[in-house]
């Protein structure tokens, strides 16, 4: 089973981005247990974004 097809059989919102996956992963971990709020951790992936 791939992410696409995860994305499409459940009911979670996800949010797939095109950044490099260890770093992005560690970032919004970080940011989740700081509080932060969504479009904070947006802001902070853009930056990682590799496409």
């Amino acid at each position: 089973m791939n992410l696409e097809m995860v994305m499409e059989l459940t009911d979670k919102k996800i949010h797939l981005m095109d950044t490099a996956l260890a770093e992005s992963a560690y970032t919004t971990a970080a940011l989740i247990q700081a509080d932060a709020s969504f479009d904070t951790i947006m802001a902070q992936l853009k930056p990682l974004k590799i496409k």
